[in-house]
């Protein structure tokens, strides 16, 4: 066996340039669908929840809020109402 080679130092990544408690806007999606209707029933289980068509898709979402602390709530919220899928987007 041939001896094993010396690595270099690790790496070092730019930490993100957005800190989690940043007053930026972010949308929480809380799902996308290909069919409008099941869209709609998705947006009637949340009072706030609008949709937004993209390309075959209809996004529903909540928001936009200032700060991902207060988006991050949301999420949490969404995901107890039963979307467990739910992201937040920054939204610039």
């Amino acid at each position: 066996l041939a001896p094993a080679e010396r690595l270099g130092p690790a790496p070092v990544y730019a930490a993100p340039s957005r800190a989690p408690d940043d007053d930026g806007r972010y949308i929480v999606q809380v799902g996308a669908y290909s069919q409008r209707d099941n869209a709609v029933r998705a947006q009637d289980r949340l009072a706030d929840a609008r949709i937004n068509s993209r390309d075959s898709l209809y996004i529903v979402y909540t928001g936009p809020f200032t700060g991902a602390a207060a988006a991050e709530r949301r999420r949490q919220e969404a995901i107890s109402a039963g979307f467990s899928s739910a992201i937040l987007v920054h939204d610039d």
